[in-house]
């Protein structure tokens, strides 16, 4: 399966995919987010684990999600965690309703038509 990526770019201009959560319990906040899109039905494209071994390191997540109501599309998740809702086309202004009434807080939505990826292939 390969799974398109985009990464983002810190102020000192690196590339930047994850980090680390501040500790437990923002750990445990954010595989409880994960595991609550996977229990709605979200599918979960590319890793989805942390590790707490050794500190408390959450993978980059991806989750497709078709219900736009979900948690994860309406909870802020502070964690590396990207939440996908593909839209038809033909729904576009109530997809933008959506982006700006789905969730009481300020979070940020987007919609992304073209953009430069990488390309990651897993087995």
């Amino acid at each position: 399966m390969c799974i398109k990526l985009t990464t983002t770019t810190s102020a000192a201009g690196r590339a930047i995919l994850a980090g680390s959560p501040g500790g437990r319990p923002v750990h445990d906040s954010i595989i409880g987010f994960i595991q609550k899109a996977k229990d709605e039905g979200g599918d979960v494209l590319i890793r989805g684990a942390g590790d707490d071994s050794k500190g408390y390191f959450i993978q980059p997540t991806i989750i497709l999600n078709e219900d736009p109501e979900s948690i994860t599309m309406k909870e802020a998740i502070f964690g590396p965690v990207i939440n996908v809702y593909v839209y038809d086309d033909a729904n576009y202004e109530k997809t933008l309703e959506l982006i700006e009434n789905v969730s009481p807080h300020a979070l940020t939505g987007s919609m992304r038509v073209a953009f430069k990826v990488s390309v990651i292939c897993v087995d």
